[in-house]
């Protein structure tokens, strides 16, 4: 894709979606996600669907991966980036019931499926990728975010399986954010 390309597919996505409250592009960035770890099966499913939650801002902001990277690293962070990471904290945190309500929807359309994790109190989720029209998750559309969950996996490896707590005390908790959740 060239630039001229790249940047007409960044203002149809600015015109199709509101990155912040948009629930279209919440169920998306779920299931993009779902598709990045490859969670197509019980076997393979992303445990603790609330860690969902946490990503959206990372997989929407390509600028927020750098400031991720160095968190997970405990490099010292200037004051400016520790309320950016507050304010990424709050405003995951405030989505936790339209998410809860997007994935039920999603459920609901056999879109993804959830089990109860057996040996933690937590749900897990998978895609139903075969429900899912042909190209649904169109690699070309969401190429930045696909771009951005790649990144991703390589600050957190085993992010699919890691547990809710881990993450939000590694990126949140060791640089000065209170949590609530946990």
């Amino acid at each position: 894709m060239n630039k001229k390309e790249e940047k007409n597919l960044y203002i149809k996505k600015k015109i199709m979606f509101n990155k912040e409250q948009d629930f279209n592009f919440v169920a998306y960035n779920n299931l993009l996600i779902l598709t990045a770890f490859k969670c197509f099966s019980e076997e393979k499913r992303w445990q603790d669907y609330r860690k969902l939650i946490y990503l959206y801002p990372y997989v929407a902001d390509s600028s927020l991966l750098e400031l991720l990277r160095r968190a997970i690293a405990n490099t010292p962070l200037h004051p400016f980036d520790k309320e950016i990471l507050r304010e990424t904290y709050t405003k995951s945190f405030l989505k936790t019931s339209m998410v809860k309500l997007l994935l039920l929807n999603l459920e609901r359309n056999d879109k993804i499926s959830f089990s109860k994790n057996k040996s933690k109190p937590t749900l897990d989720v998978w895609i139903n990728v075969e429900k899912l029209p042909g190209n649904f998750l169109n690699q070309q559309v969401f190429e930045a975010e696909y771009g951005n969950l790649e990144r991703i996996k390589t600050i957190f490896p085993r992010l699919r399986t890691m547990s809710l707590k881990t993450i939000l005390e590694k990126v949140y908790e060791e640089n000065g954010v209170n949590i609530w959740e946990v």
